[in-house]
């Protein structure tokens, strides 16, 4: 791989500035090849070679559109996805326990209490002859 120039101050202090590297094709490669490991990613093997995360995504873009992502690159590269079993809809859960309570205060005081499970329908009637006498 292409080595780094040194950032060394020169005699007044100041720093020298860096050299932009240049990589090789074959180093290019190489390096997205250690992208598509398993377990590796891309900003892991920008830090390990010192560069930036975005210039190795740009060598695997242009490698994709290059064709050289072949065999077992480009299965790693695959997404793949994780198996699932649908099971049949076993009918909504009662939301309603043995001890739950629905307490309806009515203007002038009067309380409807309801205990237990009670059906959407029956509720329903209850709730429109209160409306209706009122």
């Amino acid at each position: 791989m292409s080595a780094l120039v040194s950032v060394d101050p020169d005699a007044t202090g100041k720093a020298r500035r860096r050299r932009r590297r240049t990589w090789s094709d074959e180093e290019k490669r190489q390096l997205v090849a250690l992208t598509y490991e398993a377990g590796a990613s891309v900003s892991i093997v920008a830090r390990r070679f010192d560069l930036n995360a975005n210039l190795l995504f740009t060598w695997r873009r242009e490698a994709r559109r290059a064709g050289q992502m072949t065999g077992a690159t480009e299965s790693a590269a695959a997404l793949t996805f994780a198996p699932i079993e649908v099971i049949p809809d076993q009918g909504a859960p009662s939301c309603a326990s043995p001890e739950s309570r629905i307490v309806i205060e009515l203007p002038g005081g009067a309380r409807v209490r309801i205990d237990g499970a009670v059906s959407e329908a029956a509720l329903v009637r209850v709730l429109s002859a209160l409306r209706a006498a009122s």
